[in-house]
């Protein structure tokens, strides 16, 4: 399997379509940074998305990491490619 990061929006556009499950089918480990773990689940509570991270964080489909690198986050948020 694939691993992959992901931000809030896959959880949030597949649970609308109630298609999460294919982020397990084709990404294993999938993991989170905490900030999306807190915008799907805790301020998005009761909104499309939520349930499905919280079960995948529970069964450990979904992991929560900490980023450590701040150079390679802050090219991710700019968008800068060679990773």
């Amino acid at each position: 399997m694939i691993k992959a990061v992901a931000d809030s929006g896959p959880f949030i556009h597949l649970a609308v379509l109630n298609q999460t499950a294919l982020l397990q089918r084709y990404f294993q480990p999938l993991m989170i940074i905490p900030q999306v773990y807190d915008e799907v689940v805790t301020q998005g509570n009761n909104r499309a998305g939520a349930p499905e991270l919280a079960a995948a964080c529970a069964s450990e489909a979904a992991r929560i990491v900490e980023m450590a690198d701040h150079r390679l986050i802050d090219q991710v948020r700019h968008g800068a490619s060679g990773y």
